[in-house]
């Protein structure tokens, strides 16, 4: 059990409300890459249709490989996110998934630990420096996370 198993559902989505920004990590079930399962995602756009980059435990062999996507890579370090990740890890910022919000928000209230909390400012400024030097995404992809980003950080 966890406290917030404690609140009403008003309360949870309070809770979930203001924490549902960019900056902010949740886990999710992604059924929409290779290897089902829960994954840590980072929210980078708030929308009905929200944008959030993968975190990997590692960085994969294909971007590993390739210098171009592996600097855009982001370490979060786990002792500078103590209760948000379990060891450090890896904000892939070279491809944006889309994501109802609607589904994040009902399976954050089923089981309030998927909210993990939010990355520190120093890591935020990092995931939007990747993205200003990421190749693979569009331009139209990158300038709503770029502004979004910022905002992030203005507000911190």
């Amino acid at each position: 059990m966890v406290f917030a198993d404690f609140l009403t559902y008003e309360e949870r989505l309070a809770m979930f409300t203001a924490s549902f920004h960019a900056g902010g990590i949740f886990i999710i079930y992604a059924d929409f890459i290779h290897d089902h399962k829960d994954k840590y995602f980072l929210l980078v756009i708030e929308a009905e249709v929200s944008t959030f980059f993968i975190i990997n435990s590692e960085i994969p062999r294909i971007i590993a490989r390739n210098q171009r996507w592996n600097d855009c890579q982001v370490m979060i370090e786990e002792s500078e996110h103590r209760g948000i990740v379990e060891h450090s890890c890896y904000i892939d910022c070279t491809e944006p998934f889309l994501i109802k919000t609607s589904l994040i928000r009902k399976k954050t209230l089923d089981d309030m630990r998927r909210l993990r909390g939010n990355l520190n400012k120093a890591t935020l400024e990092r995931v939007k420096v990747s993205v200003e030097k990421d190749i693979r995404m569009s331009f139209s992809q990158k300038m709503p996370i770029l502004q979004s980003l910022k905002a992030a950080l203005s507000n911190q």
